[in-house]
């Protein structure tokens, strides 16, 4: 039904119909075990994927010393970004380096992986997909929820897409996170305890978010 790849690029989620979605939503999660299966089998001997956080180390340096990058033509870039803001189409063309489709697909095995770390290890979290608005920066992708109590209006959700897929670079070695995915782990999981407190409140929350930034 769905491409080999279980990941798709951004325009690709955004032109699916809501059966679309739906259905290539389900087609995603029967797909999660074999997705760990061949990530594990990549990895060998290296480390065992166990779902445990500390994994989550191991795997972000395993995967920089094992991700590779092509250089693009200026040709490519303005081609490949052609309706995309001034700005961005700026901002690509200093970083010329772009992933392997080779180090796409395991970078999506691996943001995979990183999604069931936090469901393994907290039984409220859990796999859907953003269904609304439409201008919603993760439109109709499988994200985590499960953070906020239901009760509350604005959900929050993990897209760890975001952490798992190789950046475009300015280096031909690739550019890593800010934060490791271990580190951005425990800041979510300090999120969802936060918004679970009984004592929780939009002061803290904004507290919460000037400390992060």
């Amino acid at each position: 039904m769905f491409k080999n790849q279980i990941w798709l690029y951004e325009q690709e989620y955004r032109a699916m119909s809501p059966k679309a979605a739906k259905d290539y939503f389900a087609w995603f999660v029967d797909n999660i075990p074999n997705e760990i299966t061949e990530l594990q089998e990549v990895v060998g001997d290296s480390f065992i994927l166990d779902y445990s956080p500390k994994t989550l180390i191991q795997l972000e340096e395993w995967f920089i010393s094992k991700r590779k990058y092509v250089e693009l033509t200026e040709e490519q870039i303005r081609e490949d970004n052609a309706n995309a803001p001034e700005f961005i189409l700026q901002e690509m063309l200093v970083k010329k380096f772009a992933p392997t489709v080779e180090s796409y697909d395991l970078g999506a095995k691996i943001a995979i992986y990183f999604g069931e770390v936090f469901i393994k290890n907290d039984s409220d979290l859990y796999w859907d997909y953003v269904k609304k608005p439409k201008n919603e920066v993760s439109f109709n992708v499988p994200v985590i929820y499960g953070f906020t109590p239901l009760d509350m209006k604005y959900q929050c959700y993990v897209n760890t897409f975001n952490w798992g897929l190789p950046l475009y670079s300015d280096s031909p070695k690739g550019t890593n996170w800010q934060n490791t995915w271990y580190e951005m782990y425990q800041l979510w999981i300090e999120d969802k305890a936060m918004y679970y407190s009984p004592d929780f409140s939009k002061e803290k929350l904004l507290q919460k978010m000037k400390i992060k930034i």
